[in-house]
């Protein structure tokens, strides 16, 4: 079986900038790492007077399924005691797209959103040029429609 790209979110907003750090190490260990964005600031989506989130993107390869990954990426979690509550949560780590051969983006997931400003963001700086897979637009063009957004 050959290896398939997958684009990971990953974030936190407790002991932020510690836990991506920690969560990359142990992605690392499980697959092969090809491109990891910026850290980027964003509020909490659910409530703004929460702690602000770290987030980033990572792009990954595998020989594992989607479904695999996903499992994989949950042990990882799990492994870095995830604490998740409705004001902080340490550390999360999201399969959200994977990279078809024929270079288009698929959606892992289609209950979550994927047209947020934490995934928009740092996809623009990886694959600006790529098309959302939803709204049909290069991730650089969806991102110049947001607002201006904090970079650390």
């Amino acid at each position: 079986m050959s290896n398939i790209k997958y684009i990971l979110s990953i974030g936190s907003n407790k002991n932020r900038s510690v836990n991506l750090n920690l969560a990359l190490l142990k992605i690392k260990t499980q697959f092969k790492l090809h491109q990891v964005s910026k850290k980027y600031k964003f509020d909490c989506i659910r409530n703004q007077n929460n702690p602000q989130y770290l987030n980033q993107i990572v792009i990954i390869s595998s020989e594992y399924s989607s479904e695999k990954v996903n499992i994989k990426l949950k042990e990882i979690e799990n492994g870095l005691g995830k604490v998740k509550t409705k004001a902080q949560c340490t550390i999360d780590i999201d399969l959200v797209f994977i990279l078809k051969k024929n270079n288009e983006i698929s959606v892992f997931n289609d209950k979550t959103s994927t047209f947020i400003p934490h995934i928009i963001v740092p996809c623009a700086e990886l694959i600006p040029n790529k098309i959302h897979p939803e709204k049909k637009q290069e991730f650089l063009e969806l991102k110049n429609q947001l607002k201006e957004l904090t970079l650390c």
